[in-house]
């Protein structure tokens, strides 16, 4: 059986087709956990619309205190050999479960991991990402090496993990934090023994102007910030086998990623500001960066710029025009 972990806030707009996308999955053997997060719209009202319907939906409710407890909550009632997790503006291809289930039986995987498309909520586009090849089997050094130079990303809902593993790694979810998921996602995979992709888009994930991973403040600068470095400590601390070039590309991707959220936090934040906070961890010199062939050029011009202290000015010539 698979639990499907999916918390609900103020989501009665795209909730629909959410669920319609579970009800409808090809593969029937899972139940469907929903953790109400203090809705104040109609949403909860349509989630006892569909337990009507199916009796494999079982309702949990709990003040708004985020997705993060909402998911922790879910876990302790879940009954499956697999976990799913789905956000709640997002859907599935009808055969996602039926995929991902007869993968993970058939290899023996801890986790499964899918392609996924973008879907774009104001025009309908869809964008397919074009990531590696078909039907893999990788060890878990395998799949860290390629989460460092960022082939594989954290995210939850494309991924199945077997219950056990997440059971006995402590899987968690760390409360009031926007960028929750990308930390024990890696942690479970760097402890997994056999991990499966495949290179086919079975879920939807609808990119929204108002989703939290669109806002920009400064909550997601220090939530981002703290993201990274636990995953960069957990492999010191832990001794992960790890490529060292791999590890620079990850440190690199970080700073680069981490000036776009300063800078968009505000234009005031600056290569001096950040000289002088703790930020300044992530700082890397030249050598360590600029040969590196896994790491994208946007990242390395981001960096150069950023170092040479013009990103702020270009960025600022930019918006003007």
């Amino acid at each position: 059986m698979i639990s499907l972990i999916l918390p609900i806030y103020n989501v009665e707009k795209y909730l629909r087709e959410c669920l319609d996308s579970i009800m409808n999955q090809s593969y029937k053997n899972y139940e469907l956990i929903i953790v109400d997060d203090g809705s104040r719209d109609r949403s909860l009202e349509i989630v006892n619309e569909y337990r009507n319907k199916f009796k494999h939906i079982k309702i949990l409710s709990q003040k708004n205190k985020g997705v993060s407890e909402a998911r922790n909550l879910a876990l302790k009632y879940a009954i499956g050999k697999y976990i799913l997790f789905v956000d709640s503006d997002d859907f599935l291809r009808a055969d996602m479960l039926e995929k991902l289930i007869s993968i993970a039986i058939k290899a023996k995987c801890d986790v499964v991991i899918s392609n996924y498309y973008l879907y774009y909520d104001k025009n309908n586009y869809i964008k397919f990402l074009k990531n590696m090849p078909s039907f893999t089997i990788y060890d878990n050094y395998r799949v860290v090496d390629m989460m460092l130079k960022y082939k594989i990303q954290g995210q939850l809902w494309n991924k199945l993990f077997k219950f056990s593993l997440l059971k006995e790694n402590n899987f968690q979810f760390e409360k009031d934090r926007y960028i929750q998921d990308i930390f024990p996602v890696f942690k479970a995979i760097s402890n997994a023994n056999k991990i499966s992709y495949l290179d086919e888009p079975l879920y939807f994930y609808r990119q929204r102007e108002g989703s939290t991973v669109n806002k920009k403040n400064k909550k997601l600068t220090v939530d981002y910030y703290h993201a990274m470095t636990s995953v960069k400590k957990y492999i010191e601390e832990n001794n992960i086998e790890i490529n060292e070039n791999s590890f620079k590309t990850f440190k690199a991707h970080i700073l680069s990623y981490f000036i776009y959220h300063y800078t968009n936090e505000s234009l005031n934040n600056n290569y001096n500001s950040f000289k002088k906070s703790d930020y300044y961890k992530l700082n890397i010199s030249f050598k360590d960066f600029l040969f590196l062939k896994d790491l994208s050029h946007k990242d390395k011009l981001r960096i150069i710029l950023w170092k040479l202290r013009i990103f702020n000015f270009i960025k600022k010539v930019k918006r003007k025009l």
